[in-house]
């Protein structure tokens, strides 16, 4: 699978864990245990960008690249303010800014990220970098 086929699909998984945390059929303590498992993943898939994915182009896209790790350093910042806050209508009013910026994010990745690393890299580096993410994904999770 090339690279942005496997991150399209990483996104999915995170917008379905993230509609499944927005259910009100879920008890809070659900909400906030599927929360630190999504969490996990976030932070996985962060470090999987800028070990494997980012190097091969942000020497050439260096404003994109630079402007999408600091919506990264933001949710980092957003998953500590979630942890820490105790009601669940806090939590639960702040998840729903930190579920927007998350997708928010996704959605620019796919709109003005990707197209440009297409026109960057073969389909053959894409295929290459795929397996390079897919490999850390299973080492890590």
């Amino acid at each position: 699978m090339n690279a942005i086929d496997f991150l399209m699909k990483e996104h999915t998984r995170v917008r379905t864990m993230l509609k499944d945390i927005s259910d009100d059929s879920h008890h809070f303590a659900t909400k906030r245990k599927n929360f630190n498992v999504l969490a996990q993943e976030l932070l996985r898939h962060e470090t999987m960008e800028h070990e494997i994915w980012y190097p091969h182009f942000r020497d050439r896209l260096p404003d994109t690249v630079k402007h999408l790790l600091t919506e990264e350093k933001v949710a980092e910042i957003e998953i500590k303010k979630l942890d820490a806050l105790k009601t669940q209508e806090a939590w639960e009013e702040y998840f729903l800014k930190f579920k927007k910026d998350v997708d928010h994010h996704a959605q620019e990745e796919k709109r003005e990220l990707f197209p440009e690393v297409r026109k960057l890299l073969t389909a053959s580096q894409l295929e290459d970098i795929g397996h390079e993410l897919y490999q850390f994904k299973k080492m890590h999770s």
